[in-house]
């Protein structure tokens, strides 16, 4: 299904922990975050996860969290069957969209070199390459850092 229209984006809460935890660890594998990790973010303060549903099935989610004026996206994931869908574009709506009534200037965010997908995304919806992280990943991948203003 390629319809964006159906995909719901809504604010996740601390319930929310295994079904994010879940689709953390189909984007990431290995990599992925702990579900109570995932839970204990969610429960500070200042960050803030939205859930991406189609059909009420869940195909993805995003976490930031706010410092001051600025806010770092912390993880943007899409499952695989929903990729190159719109899901990941609409999160980050939701997040500028947030960011805007929450008198949020900046927000930053890695990615791996090796993810020209998320790059290019990232490009697209105005963010711009400002830095390197030589062997962020623990695959030894380095990451851009990206940032973006908004208005």
């Amino acid at each position: 299904m390629n319809d964006v229209t159906k995909i719901e984006v809504t604010v996740a809460s601390p319930g929310h922990g295994c079904i994010l935890g879940a689709l953390h660890k189909s984007c990431f594998g290995t990599n992925s975050w702990p579900v109570g990790d995932i839970q204990q973010l969610l429960q500070q303060p200042f960050t803030v996860a939205w859930l991406a549903a189609l059909d009420a099935h869940p195909v993805g989610f995003a976490m930031v969290r706010r410092a001051a004026d600025e806010a770092e996206v912390l993880t943007i994931c899409t499952d695989r069957d929903h990729r190159r869908k719109g899901v990941g574009r609409q999160l980050l709506a939701a997040i500028e969209q947030w960011s805007c009534a929450n008198h949020v200037h900046a927000l930053f965010l890695e990615a791996s070199i090796q993810n020209e997908a998320a790059c290019s995304l990232y490009r697209d919806v105005g963010f711009e390459q400002v830095g390197r992280r030589r062997g962020y990943y623990g695959n030894g991948a380095d990451a851009h850092i990206f940032a973006r203003r908004i208005p």
